[in-house]
């Protein structure tokens, strides 16, 4: 990664991180909802600069919350939530978020803070995804990415229950993503089963694969 663009772009976000801080622990609001189109577009443009920037030497910066989560409740046991039901700062306890990445998913580059106050950095995938509504959200998945910048694995079109959605403001200005730090909180469906896909009201998004 170049260093120095890491380096200015965190000089210009890192007054913002208290800010950003402070809106994360204030009342909850109701989400506000998105252009589809708008966000596609403006998805479509990010993935171009980091295309032209070979993506390996660039990454969006996100500063972390000092907070985590993981759910410890299983599937069976949630209710499912739409977007337009969310609240922000909010930790969606026993729901869970259906949803289907549509863009080109993008490197993100995680800042934290330890206990100790020593920054600490951890590498993720940003995504834009659509609920069965149509209602568009960013998600920022952290933990899952072994090798920096190495999107791959992930596509647009990948179908994903999100347990507990936890929807929170971001350094990327003061507007709400869902960040999501445990992988046991994502389970990935298959577009060819429609028996599942039923299940969870997901069925629009079957897509039979050919064998040949």
């Amino acid at each position: 990664m170049n260093i120095g663009i890491l380096n200015r772009d965190m000089q210009q976000k890192i007054a913002q991180a208290g800010v950003i801080e402070r809106l994360n622990h204030g009342p909850p609001k109701p989400r506000q909802n998105r252009n589809a189109d708008k966000e596609r577009m403006n998805w479509q443009m990010r993935a171009l600069q980091a295309d032209t920037n070979r993506a390996k030497t660039f990454a969006e910066i996100s500063f972390l919350s000092n907070e985590s989560h993981c759910c410890r409740t299983s599937i069976e046991e949630l209710k499912s939530i739409m977007l337009s039901e969310m609240k922000v700062p909010m930790i969606h306890t026993g729901r869970y978020l259906v949803c289907q990445c549509i863009c080109k998913p993008l490197p993100i580059m995680g800042v934290g803070t330890s206990v100790n106050g020593d920054k600490y950095f951890t590498s993720g995938i940003s995504m834009l995804i659509q609920d069965t509504n149509g209602d568009v959200e960013e998600v920022s998945i952290f933990n899952y990415l072994y090798e920096f910048a190495n999107v791959e694995w992930m596509t647009s079109e990948t179908i994903m229950i999100i347990k507990e959605p936890w929807l929170l403001y971001t350094s990327q200005g003061k507007i709400p993503s869902i960040k999501v730090d445990s992988p046991s909180d994502i389970i990935f469906v298959d577009s060819a089963d429609e028996r599942f896909l039923d299940k969870i009201g997901a069925k629009k998004w079957y897509f039979l694969k050919s064998c040949f």
